[in-house]
Order: structure tokens, then C-alpha cells, then sequence
């Protein structure tokens, strides 16, 4: 039941490549799950120098991000950019 409310409550979001999806620093208040696509974590944690040499963190359907933001209103701690044409539900 609580399921279903839940996936009821959910809200459908296209983001196009390159588009930002959130911000380091922004203050976290939602769950994103990526119904179809590819988004890219973006290290803003780490410095530019090692960020180019970093593995990328790639999230493919049925990902999830942001999960913190339900437990605690913290600042995000990376930025998530899609690299593909995504559909996130909110």
C-alpha cells in the first residue's frame, strides 16, 4: 500500500543531454530514480586535476540518487548531469 502511494506521488521529468539535474551545494529535499537514460555523476568533491583522470560514475535505468534528502535536508554533495535523453521520476 505505502508502495503504491509512493509510485503514485511520483513526478515524470525529460531532461535533455548536458542538462544539470541538481547542483552541488543545493539543498536536498527530493529522490530521483532514472526511469530511462544515462546520468553522470559529476566529482565536484574531487579537485579538477584528478577529476579528468576519475572514473565516471554512470547511473542507467532504475538508478537512484539524491536517497539522503529523504533521511536529512543536507546539501548535495556531487552534481548529476544527463548524458543521454533521460526520464527521472521526482
Amino acid at each position: 500500500l505505502l508502495l503504491g502511494e509512493i509510485c503514485l506521488s511520483l513526478r515524470t521529468r525529460i531532461f535533455l543531454p548536458g542538462d544539470m539535474i541538481l547542483y552541488k551545494g543545493d539543498v536536498g529535499k527530493e529522490l530521483f530514480i532514472v526511469s530511462k537514460g544515462v546520468v553522470e555523476v559529476i566529482r565536484d568533491d574531487l579537485p579538477a586535476s584528478k577529476r579528468r583522470k576519475a572514473s565516471k560514475i554512470l547511473l542507467r535505468n532504475g538508478s537512484f540518487f539524491g536517497e539522503i534528502a529523504l533521511v536529512m535536508e543536507v546539501r548535495r554533495t556531487c552534481s548529476v548531469m544527463a548524458r543521454t535523453v533521460c526520464e527521472v521520476n521526482i
